[in-house]
């Protein structure tokens, strides 16, 4: 379709959608992995527009200057091979940086939003550069956006971002989608800049979350923090006489790729390698990013009382547990990784023999074809965050796994909405996770394959770019009044 008879796309996202490398004096984009860029970027080649994101400004290489404006780049043609659309990196200084996103961002608004009120550090100076760092956005922004623009805000980094924008480009359509989970009124309220934030984010035209269940933690914080009056109505909220779109986008997988990449013969060897090195009758899988809502070492507990109580299965499952690094720096991590670790190898002490271990565990990073392997080999996913806004990886299982495969999903992840056909557990309750395990190996083959084929097919429709169309479709079409 011609660009032309598409309206302009202006995203901005913490994720830039390319990095740009100099080889042998030569210009190179290299694409950057994750959902979003793999489904906005095709979108954004079409339509054209601005990509908006943040590039930290080497530490080694930063002199603090004397007065604190820093000249914003001008941006880059992207991709370097078909210039389509403009990709507007803003560079944050390391005091930016250290207080913008590892302290508002992350040691505020992400342990409150997942629940995780005693995890917070709320200080004056992080919210301070918060929004700074948010106007600085609005201010690069500014002279790029055209009336008609469609304005998409991605995540928790850009909270107030909609308020901003709002001033100066009052006729533009503006959407933000939260990426993680939205608290319930008795956990945001404690936010000490609660009001400020809703407020914003009713600047927008839709808002979108994963699930219902935090468009109802939404609404009801609108009105027991602002105390306003509003109606809300078919996913529709009245305020200021304003129609405000608040609807569910639960987000999918780019389903294309990963099944074009599980017949590659290379993933299909390195599958049949993974089982012949088990060498047993039953494999489970996690994969998890290092982090305090993954429930890592509640599984970890739930496999030990397992193995307990069912020694007949003792030498003939094995569980793996990739876990990819994160925040590696931090103390709490560092301290979180050395508890997973002791408990791996308290269980492999006990339980374990010269040819047999009950956990393999892994702590690294794994691209796409290795992980998609792992997903083939093993019977059953345990995957049980303590709470997840989404948790694609439940799905990247069952889309790459074989027809009989198992999943057992925590209740307080988002995918437990859509993949209703999941073995749910209280990740907190050992026993109950324990006993899905023993409820999952012994699982009929009829009865898997038929739970499998109902969380395929909705996988299969409601892929990323259903839900990138869904999003700016409804961005284009409700009204404004």
């Amino acid at each position: 379709m011609n660009s032309k008879n598409k309206k302009r796309l202006i995203l901005f996202a913490n994720r830039n959608p390319y990095v740009i490398k100099k080889e042998e004096g030569i210009l190179v984009a290299e694409k950057t992995c994750g959902g979003l860029v793999t489904a906005i970027d095709p979108i954004m080649q079409q339509t054209g527009g601005v990509w908006m994101c943040w590039k930290p400004l080497d530490t080694e290489l930063w002199n603090p200057p004397k007065h604190s404006k820093f000249k914003l780049s001008e941006g880059i043609k992207v991709p370097l091979e078909n210039p389509s659309y403009l990709m507007k990196e803003v560079t944050l200084n390391p005091i930016e940086v250290n207080n913008y996103y590892n302290g508002y961002s992350n040691n505020v608004l992400w342990p409150l939003f997942h629940n995780f009120i005693e995890k917070c550090r709320f200080k004056e100076t992080y919210w301070h550069y918060y929004s700074q760092v948010n106007e600085k956005f609005s201010e690069s922004s500014k002279n790029l956006i055209r009336n008609d623009d469609l304005i998409w805000i991605h995540d928790y980094h850009f909270l107030l971002l909609p308020q901003m924008l709002r001033r100066h480009h009052s006729k533009n359509r503006i959407g933000f989608f939260l990426h993680i989970p939205f608290p319930p009124y008795e956990i945001f309220r404690i936010l000490p800049q609660a009001k400020e934030i809703l407020s914003s984010l009713l600047e927008c035209d839709v808002i979108g979350f994963h699930i219902k269940n935090y468009v109802y933690n939404f609404i009801n914080c609108v009105q027991n923090i602002l105390k306003i009056n509003i109606s809300f109505n078919k996913n529709f909220l009245v305020y200021n006489n304003r129609k405000i779109l608040i609807k569910d986008f639960p987000l999918g997988i780019n389903t294309e790729m990963f099944l074009n990449l599980s017949n590659k013969e290379s993933v299909k060897k390195l599958t049949n390698k993974i089982k012949k090195s088990l060498n047993v009758s039953n494999i489970g899988i996690g994969v998890d990013r290092l982090d305090f809502t993954k429930g890592i070492l509640q599984r970890l507990f739930a496999i030990e009382h397992f193995f307990e109580n069912n020694a007949e299965y003792r030498g003939k499952m094995s569980f793996v547990q990739i876990i990819v690094p994160s925040r590696t720096g931090v103390k709490e991590y560092k301290e979180m990784r050395k508890l997973i670790e002791a408990r791996i190898a308290h269980i492999n002490g006990i339980f374990g023999s010269f040819d047999w271990k009950p956990i393999h565990y892994f702590y690294r990073s794994y691209n796409q074809e290795q992980l998609i392997s792992f997903y083939q080999a093993a019977d059953f996913a345990l995957i049980t965050p303590i709470i997840d806004g989404m948790n694609l990886v439940a799905q990247e299982y069952v889309l790459c796994s074989a027809q009989s495969a198992k999943l057992i999903l925590s209740d307080f992840a988002g995918a437990a909405k859509i993949l209703n056909k999941a073995i749910t557990v209280n990740p907190y309750n050992i026993a109950e996770v324990s006993a899905s395990l023993k409820k999952t190996l012994e699982l009929s083959e009829s009865t898997a394959k038929k739970n499998h084929q109902s969380q395929l097919d909705y996988i299969l429709k409601y892929n990323v770019f259903w839900w990138v169309k869904n999003f700016i479709e409804a961005l284009k079409n409700k009204a404004r009044d």
